[in-house]
């Protein structure tokens, strides 16, 4: 049996219930806990019987731990000193926020710093990451047969302490980016999450400490097309992914696997997994692949364009039209 891996963990005060179910499966022992909402850090702290801890810099410099794992970015804003010390130090970093976060922050010369055979960039994994999921990996050998696709349809949600929408908006583009290429255009629609008069609000410029939901229509320069819709504001853990293609419609999701279609035996419903997929569940999953050494790292080939592609989702929501990601990326500096 593998030693528990040493973690500090950075929360809002409603996560610790995730927090604590997550390091029973995913085989972490907790020893410092701290949370950027001012004076809380003891109370988080004391839930997760660990050392309490107010300040996220300090804890990145000199924590004696082997993970640290963000549940919440808030009080992050943007260290990456901090974050590659960490690295160089040999700690690992994993959030369930995107970091970086935007284009444009990932175009600065201090997230291209190469450590340890990768760069700054790819040091905070997003965990989980859907297309790296079971329910991903179970069904690859069924998109492999399934060949191309003309449309795709992707849905994806949790709550709010299980993520934010910016994780759910990047994970869904990385998802359109593998299986049809970069976009030529988004038209999206963004909800406030207080929803007396949600029309009223408007995303910022990138995906930090991002809430709500998003819906977006996906262009290709070659006419094939997705649909997004993703929130982080729903009850339960949700994702499901669909493809439209010559050999019919092929459906994935944590549950199970449907194909149908005249061009290939019909497969009938079939389970992924012997539990139901819950957000511990996803994220001690994702977890446990990143701290084991014996597996290849998990990363998008491409970051800089999700994020590019992304931000085109965050400014057509805010211009009421559909944005190019080629004017992201010219603003942005990428590419």
């Amino acid at each position: 049996m593998q030693p528990a891996v040493r973690t500090a963990v950075w929360l809002n005060e409603d996560q610790v219930p995730l927090a604590m179910e997550v390091a029973g499966r995913a085989g972490l022992e907790l020893v410092i806990a701290g949370s950027p909402d001012r004076g809380r850090s003891a109370a988080v702290a004391e839930s997760l019987r660990a050392e309490a801890h107010d300040d996220v810099r300090t804890l990145l410099l000199e924590a004696d731990v082997e993970l640290v794992w963000f549940l919440s970015a808030k009080g992050l804003d943007d260290d990456t000193a901090a974050l590659i010390a960490a690295g160089e130090r040999g700690v690992r970093l994993a959030s369930l926020e995107p970091i970086p976060a935007s284009a444009i922050a990932i175009a600065h010369p201090r997230w291209q710093k190469a450590i340890g055979g990768a760069s700054a960039c790819d040091l905070v994994r997003l965990c989980p990451f859907d297309r790296f999921s079971r329910a991903a990996r179970d069904g690859a050998d069924l998109l492999d047969l399934f060949g191309s696709a003309s449309v795709l349809s992707i849905d994806a949600t949790c709550a709010p302490c299980e993520g934010t929408l910016g994780s759910r908006l990047l994970s869904a583009i990385d998802q359109v980016h593998a299986l049809l290429g970069e976009p030529e255009a988004v038209n999206a629609v963004y909800t406030h999450p207080a929803s007396d008069n949600p029309i009223v609000a408007s995303p910022g410029d990138d995906l930090l400490n991002l809430h709500g939901s998003i819906s977006a229509a996906v262009r290709l320069a070659d006419g094939r097309g997705a649909t997004i819709l993703v929130s982080d504001q729903s009850h339960d853990w949700y994702r499901d992914i669909t493809l439209i293609g010559p050999k019919g419609r092929l459906s994935i999701s944590d549950s199970g696997v449907r194909w149908s279609g005249d061009k290939e035996p019909h497969t009938p419903s079939q389970p992924l997994g012997s539990r139901p997929t819950d957000a511990a569940e996803a994220i001690s999953w994702s977890l446990r692949r990143l701290l084991d050494p014996g597996l290849p790292a998990e990363r998008p080939s491409d970051i800089a364009s999700l994020l590019a592609t992304a931000q085109t989702a965050l400014l057509s929501a805010r211009t009421g039209q559909a944005e190019t990601v080629a004017t992201v990326r010219r603003m942005a500096g990428v590419g």
